[in-house]
């Protein structure tokens, strides 16, 4: 089968579903003149689902019905891809094999072979069962949040490599310390009061964090909204922030770690 690919749209697809290249497995399923994806990470600590339009990968149809699947798309995709100088180039979809891309004088042209499906089946989300978490609190990410708040978390978090959720007399903060150390630095940033939940304090992955920052920063770009919303099972010890686009299209689910 023979397309055209938007060489920055499609390396921008793949971004958006690995959550900047945290996740080491990508499928892709183009159906209904759309792309679906819902990856997740060995240590279940990411989760991305998009269901979004398909403006990558041109001359795919709504009544095709085709799926990529790649190992380290980071390494054995994108690196590809980065050759190409035009923005456009030639691809033919080898059906459960390869896809040949081509681009400038002469044809030249890279190969990149998809792996197995059973290689990604611990990594692929069939679909979502996140209807009934009670979330506790529900933040609008605008310009300051984004910014401002979570710009500074990100760059006292290089010193300690955790982010915490963390409630304290009705307030909700964000914050970068090491709670395991009774005499450790540290730093907060208020993002609500009025919460109605004990205290309490979830600890989360610091590049998975800043990996959420850029693919929200990137999507808020071309005008997309998001929230943010957060989570705690007490019976379980576990605790989630889910951040959605305002119109579904993209979800990202941060899970906790043990702190």
């Amino acid at each position: 089968m023979q397309v055209n690919v938007n060489v920055q749209k499609f390396i921008n697809i793949i971004f958006k579903a690995t959550l900047n290249y945290s996740v080491d497995y990508l499928q892709l399923h183009f159906i209904d003149g759309r792309i679906k994806s819902g990856m997740v990470t060995d240590n279940r600590g990411v989760v991305t689902l998009l269901d979004i339009e398909n403006d990558g990968i041109i001359g795919v149809t709504k009544n095709d019905d085709i799926v990529f699947n790649f190992s380290e798309p980071n390494r054995k995709l994108i690196s590809f891809l980065n050759l190409i100088d035009e923005d456009e180039a030639k691809m033919e979809i080898v059906e459960d094999e390869k896809i040949v891309i081509k681009s400038g004088k002469g044809a030249r042209g890279s190969v990149v072979t998809f792996c197995r499906e059973s290689i990604l089946q611990n990594n692929v989300l069939k679909k979502s069962s996140n209807d009934n978490i009670p979330y506790f609190h529900e933040l609008e990410i605008t310009d300051d949040i984004l910014n401002v708040t979570f710009e500074k978390i990100r760059k006292i978090g290089t010193l300690f490599g955790k982010i915490y959720v963390t409630i304290e007399d009705g307030v909700l903060y964000l914050e970068s310390s090491d709670k395991n150390n009774v005499h450790t630095d540290g730093h907060r940033e208020f993002l609500a009061d009025n919460i109605e939940i004990d205290d309490l304090s979830i600890c989360f992955d610091y590049p998975n964090f800043c990996n959420l920052m850029e693919v929200l920063k990137d999507s808020r770009g071309s005008g997309k909204e998001f929230e943010m919303k957060f989570a705690y099972l007490r019976e379980r010890n576990g605790g989630m922030i889910h951040t959605t686009s305002t119109d579904g299209t993209e979800q990202y689910f941060l899970i906790n770690r043990e702190s």
